[in-house]
């Protein structure tokens, strides 16, 4: 990546204003970008931060390139100084936490996205004895797009499972395998998964 700088611009500013929020949650995405511009508005409007952070992107963002070095040296001071002010940080389990303490010195929450399970409920099955086909279900990304993304993507894994689930069909269990995620992932990754005859990849998630 090229280093980035950004400036809020006029719109963006009346827009917070006319917003007024209490505060900024922020999942900081996978940029220094994006903690530069979390620090800026807080700043600049003397809002709280909440930080989130879902997974451990910022040990293998910047490991390459012209400007890695710099920019990864960027992030970390820029990270640290966003987790420092920030009024309350979580990541998604016990265990990212205590490493996240161990690293930073500082204290995380575990908080997990939640969903709205009301419009499942009629439709969730009751019978918990295994039908056939026996189905597994993969709902998320699948990171894509770089030679790091793929590095570290869950696609290994998955491909992993195909291939149990192709051993398991052979010795006579009936066993299929859903991948859900967004349409521009499921088209990139489609091809890894044309060679499993059980194995689908699909934009939407359907309640079967």
């Amino acid at each position: 990546e090229f280093p980035k700088r950004f400036n809020l611009s006029s719109d963006l500013e009346d827009w917070i204003k006319k917003f007024n929020p209490e505060v900024i949650y922020s999942a900081v995405a996978k940029s220094v970008v994006y903690v530069d511009l979390t620090l800026e508005i807080s700043k600049r409007f003397r809002l709280p931060v909440v930080t989130h952070i879902m997974d451990d992107w910022q040990s293998i963002k910047y490991l390459a390139g012209l400007f890695g070095r710099c920019l990864r040296q960027r992030l970390k001071k820029r990270l640290k100084e966003l987790l420092n002010v920030s009024h309350k940080r979580m990541g998604i389990c016990d265990s990212m936490c205590l490493a996240y303490k161990v690293r930073y010195g500082l204290e995380f929450t575990p908080f997990l996205n939640a969903i709205d399970i009301s419009d499942w409920k009629p439709k969730i099955r009751k019978d918990r004895s295994s039908g056939r086909p026996f189905k597994i279900m993969y709902h998320g990304s699948i990171y894509h797009g770089s030679i790091v993304a793929r590095a570290c993507s869950q696609i290994k894994g998955l491909v992993d499972i195909c291939k149990a689930s192709e051993r398991l069909n052979s010795c006579g269990m009936d066993v299929e395998v859903f991948i859900h995620t967004p349409s521009a992932i499921a088209n990139y990754y489609r091809r890894y998964f044309k060679r499993f005859p059980k194995v689908f990849i699909e934009s939407k998630l359907s309640y079967r």
